[in-house]
Order: structure tokens, then sequence, then C-alpha cells
């Protein structure tokens, strides 16, 4: 259930989740070119609601970056409530969500080495060349180390492969990797960008959408990977 308020949109939501904790939720809109702060409420009976979160980004930007996903501290809860602020810019339309169910038993990761071997700016992207010191890696994220204060950019990580005499990019993941503060609210950001994509070959190309953005400063790479066991 969506409603308009005079200065906010507020989002009803049943869960139908009685036995299994929450951990997220990402909303669904055909709109873009915005970013709004967002709260988010939960309650077991409909009628008492408890504040999981304040002043939540959702962004969707012309450079590709977006963020629809709210996290929220683990819970039971059967309706969320959502108030997205409209005071700074027009509503804009909301036709699902999807709800996150919490993990109680992740799956493990390692960190893995990596090195920026190459870093080429051309036509508002930045495309590093990443070894990661073997081949035949299922990588679990990645996260980008920098001290930029603001920034919303666009990621994907593609692998060169020879097709015929052409060299292509194949593309393994695609994501966002953001700083942003809503004005009145605290910074959020997310510097990790997520994969679970096998990757055959040593090296890999991250690329970073700029658009008309200065490019970020980036002090390094980290990486983890899923790690693979053999049992006799």
């Amino acid at each position: 259930l969506v409603s308009l308020g005079s200065s906010s949109t507020t989002i009803r939501i049943e869960t139908g989740l009685d036995t299994h904790p929450m951990d997220g939720i990402t909303l669904e809109t055909p709109s873009s070119g915005f970013m709004k702060g967002t709260q988010v409420e939960g309650s077991t009976d409909g009628k008492n609601w408890k504040l999981l979160g304040r002043g939540l980004p959702i962004f969707r930007q012309v450079n590709g970056a977006n963020q629809l996903h709210l996290t929220i501290p683990p819970g039971l809860w059967r309706s969320l409530r959502i108030t997205v602020d409209d005071s700074r810019s027009d509503p804009i339309a909301f036709t699902g969500a999807r709800i996150d169910a919490d993990l109680t038993d992740p799956l493990p990761s390692e960190t893995q080495t990596v090195r920026i071997v190459d870093r080429q700016e051309a036509e508002g992207q930045t495309r590093l060349t990443l070894d990661f010191g073997s081949a035949n890696l299922l990588l679990s994220d990645l996260e980008i180390e920098t001290s930029e204060p603001l920034f919303m950019r666009r990621t994907t990580l593609a692998l060169r492969q020879l097709s015929g005499n052409v060299v292509q990019e194949q593309v393994l993941a695609e994501g966002s990797i953001y700083r942003v503060g809503v004005e009145g609210q605290p910074v959020f950001s997310n510097l990790t960008f997520r994969l679970d994509a096998f990757l055959p070959s040593r090296e890999g190309l991250l690329l970073i959408q700029n658009n008309d953005s200065p490019p970020l400063a980036i002090r390094g790479v980290q990486a983890r990977r899923r790690p693979v066991y053999m049992i006799f």
C-alpha cells in the first residue's frame, strides 16, 4: 500500500513472514534521477511500530549508479512501514519490493590479494586492471579503498577474452559504490561491490563509470573469495 502525503510517501508492506527473520528490503521503481532519504519501521501487530533505520538513502543516477536496498537489523516483522522524504524533490512511483531473509549461516569467504597493475582514464570511465594472483577464483566481493567525501559510481567487473582476432570484454558482475548524505542526515557509504562471480583468469578489469564527475582517488582494492574444499 502506497500513500502520498504533503512532503512524504509512505509504503506499507505486509511481509507474510512469521517465523523467519529478515534483514533488508529492496524497493522497485521505474523512476530515475533521484536521491531521497527514508525511514524504516517494523511492527509485529500492525499497531505498534519500532524504528529500524532513519536517513537511509535511496537513489538512481544518470551514470547508472543506484541504491534501492535498505538494510535493517535482523528481526521478525509482519509489517514494514517505509517513509520516503519528498520535501526536497517530487515524489516517485514505487511498483514493488523484495524482502531479504537473514542468512543465519552465511557462506564463508577468505581474503584474496589484489594488485592494481594498470589504470586508464578515458571517456568518463576509470579502467583498472587487477591482478588476483591466481586463476579460477569464485569471488564474493570487492572493496574499493577511497577517501573521497561524497560520490556515487556504477561499477563493473569484466573479463578480457580473445574472440578470433578481437579482444572483447565479458561482464561478470555489476553494482554500485557510494558515499552519500541526504541534507540533515548522517553520511552513509557502501564501498563493497558484491560479485559472487567466477573469474577463470588471473586478471580482471574493474570499470568505474564517472561520466562528467572527476575520477575517484583510489588507494587500493581488496577482494574476498569463496574457499574451495577437497575432502578425502
